[in-house]
């Protein structure tokens, strides 16, 4: 017999002694009939007395549920649709949970909401970060691939942990996907990763084809993370209008100090994911520039 049981035992043959003893002081006072009648409603009322204490202590042994806590989100992921070749991005998200909730990635499936067909997630992957107080914190981290042209906003996520599934605010994640080719240029990183304060976007972009192309700009949508066509320096000199022609296999060095607005009192996780756009023969093509992330939850 569980322990429950014994309790619940227990309190039956309580309330039994219990009853016993009103009835016998009723008994002394009321006589026949209106005893019995009486005696009926007692009895009534402290079977509800019984079932209550049941239903009181069944539902305070009830697990904790899993819960999860989005860190809200403003992000921008610029990407295009090549047709000859896939084109992959990865979303970076951040989530905190009670330590007694276990967080096993095999446990685990997720869903972007609302859904939609211009992206395709392909893979999710769950890494440790240090934690936030009383609650540990993980990454989340997830594989995307552009499927057609198109522009869509995620407002949710739905997170299902051992058959529990739970659908939990996410922010604003913008995903806009331009139709166009692949440039050719390389784009080599000076400084992509997770910043708590405002960080320059760094890169060098080399031309890997056999004919000149044009360098036209960055574009990035982000509305927390703000720039003008001329913060563009290409070599410390203002993007032109008409932009800047790159000959086969030269390089330039690009530096966009655009202006990260945080939210005041409020924890976010705001990423921008740039598509470099350049030009051959009038027509745009593009190529990717890494992840930047800004977290104001560390220092």
């Amino acid at each position: 017999m569980s322990t429950i049981q014994l309790t619940l035992l227990g309190s039956h043959q309580k309330h039994n002694e219990q009853t016993r003893g009103i009835t016998d002081v009723l008994r002394f006072y009321l006589k026949g009939e209106t005893f019995m009648q009486l005696k009926g409603h007692v009895m009534t009322a402290m079977m509800f007395l019984i079932v209550g204490c049941q239903n009181t202590e069944t539902m305070m042994m009830k697990p904790i549920p899993n819960e999860v806590q989005m860190v809200h989100n403003i992000s921008s992921y610029n990407t295009y649709f090549d047709k000859e070749a896939s084109t992959e991005f990865i979303m970076n998200l951040v989530f905190n949970h009670k330590k007694e909730v276990a967080i096993k990635q095999e446990e685990i499936s997720i869903e972007l909401l609302p859904k939609t067909d211009i992206v395709e997630m392909t893979a999710f992957r769950i890494k440790a970060n240090p934690p936030q107080k009383e609650l540990e914190q993980k990454a989340l981290s997830v594989d995307f691939t552009s499927k057609k042209a198109g522009r869509h906003i995620f407002t949710q996520i739905a997170v299902k942990i051992n058959g529990d599934k739970k659908i939990y605010p996410l922010g604003d994640v913008t995903v806009d996907v331009k139709e166009g080719p692949f440039s050719g240029a390389t784009v080599y990183t000076g400084g992509a990763g997770i910043f708590p304060t405002q960080t320059p976007l760094l890169f060098e972009l080399v031309n890997s084809q056999p004919y000149p192309i044009v360098f036209k700009g960055i574009l990035s949508d982000n509305p927390l993370i703000r720039y003008k066509p001329s913060d563009i320096k290409v070599e410390d000199m203002s993007l032109p209008d008409k932009g800047i022609t790159i000959k086969p296999k030269e390089s330039v060095k690009i530096h966009l100090d655009w202006q990260v607005q945080f939210p005041e009192n409020q924890i976010v996780n705001m990423e921008a994911r740039p598509i470099v756009v350049t030009e051959n023969k009038g027509v745009s093509e593009y190529a990717t520039v890494p992840n930047m992330v800004y977290r104001n939850d560390f220092k």
